[in-house]
This record gives structure tokens, C-alpha cells and sequence, in this order.
């Protein structure tokens, strides 16, 4: 079961996050509160529902009166688990993907600040499984360590469920291309689960064993701004930390938000963390030191006339 992102999860003294263990138990509220969210439903509402008062509703979000077993029974029902499942406060996984890392439940980009470093570290980790999933997927089985020269019998093997692929295939619009045997390039967005069964049945048929050389996938563009509008600077300097190549495209991607938005990043904290890490403004595709230069003005003017109105 996923936590609650950045509630029960914490840093230790090394930074490392760290859960409340093993035999934690999710607060019953917590729990309860998480699932109407899923379900788009309001305290309002649950009061309606069931016909209590709101003092009553008070007392069970502070736990000092039990909730009768005829109302967990259809909380149970209404969350699409059995009761045995509520108790142990597992998650429907439809509901758990949209609350978690689904970006369907965000309807406007100012929501994208509610993601921690914890939400995006998962994200991106599963927009990688989804990417080496399909590449893989004709060997059926995804390697540990992912390796263009592993054999085919390479060894270690690590099973996703088709469900969790069919939703990171359509809910983060990972896209594949592959060739054919006479060289010829497809590539199809969004793709469903579906789609990748029968482009998978296509090449095992004309290419065989050779096949799984041929898939490429990659997640939509969307999610880079995802990391940007997000304005989480801890996340942002640990992907540019590990992924030091795409820090000029990211600053090309903040300049267009920033465009887009003046009220976006108003302290220009994304930008700063960026070019701390010396990125450069690109134009026609080419670092310019002119252009990262006047940046770096407009942000340090920014900074004295933040400082002149808070005097």
C-alpha cells in the first residue's frame, strides 16, 4: 500500500526517505479521507449520505466515536474494496494510481505545487518501469538493471502486471516507436495496452528473437513541465544532478512557462537551481552566453526590487 505522499514519509539525517515501517497502519480518517477524495466525494456529501450530523462527522475524523460496522461495510463497497481489505486499509488500485500519481485528478497547473519530492521520485520511476517494460516486453520479463547487451536468458527477472502497464501506457501517454524489418519507423502515442499486444505480435512474427531490439518507448514532453510547475526545487536538483544533459532544455522550458505565466516561479527559485547548475539559455538550439547573461540579470533585478517592496 502507497502512503499518503509526504505525510507519513520522511527524510533521514542522510536524507534518505524513510517510511513509518512495516506494521504501520493508515489512520482510519486518513484513509477514509483519501478515498473520497479518489471518488470526487465531499464531507458534505458523506454527511447527506448517511444522515449524521456534522459534530458526528467531527467525532469521527478525531477518532473520539467508532464508526458503526454497517457504515464501513458501505464505505468498504463505495472505495471498491471488501471489508476485509478496508480493515486492513488497502487501496482499490484504480482509485490508488488516480490519487497518487494519476495527473487526471489535477485539473489546473497551480495543483501541481500539492507534489513532493516523494510523488515525483515515484512518478518518474514508474514512467522508467512503463519505458523498459515495452522494450522488453516481446522476452517477457523486464531486466534489474537495464542493459542493451543483456542476453536473451539473462536471468533475473521482475514481473509487472499488465494492469499497471495498460494505466502508465495511457495515463502518463507513453509513447513507442519501433522499426519493421525493412527499416521502416512507426511510432504511435498514447498507446494502450492493446495497441502494444498486437505491434509486439507484428514483429515477433517477421523478426523473432530479434524483436525487443526494435521497441523504443518514452514518456510525453508533459511530464518535464510537470517537474517544473511543480516548483519543487529538491526534486529539480537531484533530476538535474542525474540527468545533467537536460538542464538547458529544462530552463528553455521554464523560460516558455515563465512567458506563459508571469505569476509562475515568482522568485525564480527553478531558475536559479538551474542555472546554479550552469545551464544556458539556448537559441536556434545553441548555448548563448548573451542570453544566460541577461537572464541572470532580469533574476538578480527581480531579487532587488522583491527586496526594495519588503522594506
Amino acid at each position: 500500500m502507497k502512503l499518503i505522499p509526504g505525510k507519513y514519509i520522511k527524510n533521514d539525517k542522510n536524507g534518505n526517505l524513510i517510511g513509518p515501517g512495516d506494521d504501520f497502519i493508515l489512520p482510519l480518517w486518513d484513509y477514509i479521507e483519501m478515498n473520497l477524495h479518489n471518488l470526487n466525494i465531499s464531507e458534505k456529501d458523506l454527511v447527506e449520505l448517511f444522515d449524521i450530523t456534522p459534530s458526528a462527522l467531527s467525532n469521527w475524523k478525531n477518532g473520539s466515536k467508532q464508526i458503526s460496522q454497517d457504515k464501513l461495510v458501505i464505505l468498504a463497497s463505495m472505495f471498491g474494496v471488501t471489508i476485509d481489505e478496508f480493515l486492513e486499509r488497502e487501496i482499490n488500485d484504480d482509485y490508488q494510481y488516480e490519487y497518487f500519481y494519476g495527473l487526471n485528478s489535477y485539473s489546473n497547473k497551480k495543483q501541481y505545487k500539492y507534489f513532493t519530492k516523494h510523488d515525483l521520485d515515484w512518478l518518474f520511476e514508474k514512467i522508467n518501469e512503463a519505458e523498459v517494460y515495452i522494450e522488453y516486453y516481446p522476452l517477457g520479463y523486464i531486466p534489474l538493471t537495464k542493459d542493451p547487451d543483456d542476453p536473451i536468458d539473462f536471468p533475473d527477472k521482475s514481473y509487472i502486471g499488465s494492469d499497471e502497464i495498460k494505466y502508465y501506457c495511457q495515463s502518463l501517454d507513453i509513447n513507442i516507436r519501433y522499426s519493421t524489418k525493412e527499416k521502416e519507423n512507426i511510432e504511435i502515442k498514447s498507446i494502450t495496452f492493446e495497441k502494444l499486444l498486437n505491434v509486439v505480435k507484428e514483429l515477433r512474427a517477421s523478426w523473432k528473437e530479434e524483436a525487443y531490439k526494435h521497441i523504443f518507448a518514452k514518456a510525453d514532453d508533459k511530464y518535464k513541465d510537470l517537474v517544473l510547475l511543480s516548483e519543487n526545487n529538491e526534486f529539480l536538483t537531484k533530476y538535474i544532478n542525474d540527468n545533467p544533459e537536460c538542464k538547458n532544455e529544462y530552463l528553455s522550458i521554464w523560460q516558455r512557462l515563465k512567458e506563459n505565466d508571469s505569476s509562475y516561479d515568482k522568485n525564480n527559485i527553478m531558475a536559479k537551481v538551474l542555472l546554479a547548475n550552469d545551464a544556458m539559455v539556448l537559441v536556434d538550439g545553441e548555448e548563448s552566453s548573451t542570453e544566460t547573461v541577461k537572464l541572470y540579470k532580469q533574476i538578480i533585478k527581480n531579487d532587488i526590487n522583491n527586496s526594495k517592496e519588503n522594506k
